[in-house]
């Protein structure tokens, strides 16, 4: 399976359960379980994107998530957000 697959499955994954919650709700049948199943797969999404990207040498600033670009943005040029170096660029450190 590749990331590309792994984020659609979870996105689908998520909207599944999400639609299950509704349903569920509609019919006043206790869901929770449904809604957090969601939730954590939206998360995973979000979290399998971010190993993309770092994978393909992007970066995202963590305050306003605009995506920076190599050694010359720093601080962000659009909040001024000092934001941590938790990541390598492909091809090298900082």
């Amino acid at each position: 399976m590749t990331l590309d697959e792994a984020i659609k499955h979870c996105k689908e994954k998520a909207e599944e359960k999400r639609k299950d919650y509704e349903r569920a709700c509609a019919y006043n049948i206790p869901s929770e379980g449904c809604l957090k199943c969601a939730e954590e797969h939206e998360q995973l999404a979000e979290w399998l994107k971010e190993l993309k990207d770092y994978r393909e040498g992007l970066r995202t600033c963590e305050n306003c998530k605009h995506e920076l670009k190599p050694e010359t943005e720093y601080p962000c040029s659009i909040c001024r957000c000092n934001h941590p170096n938790k990541f390598e660029w492909k091809g090298g450190a900082e």
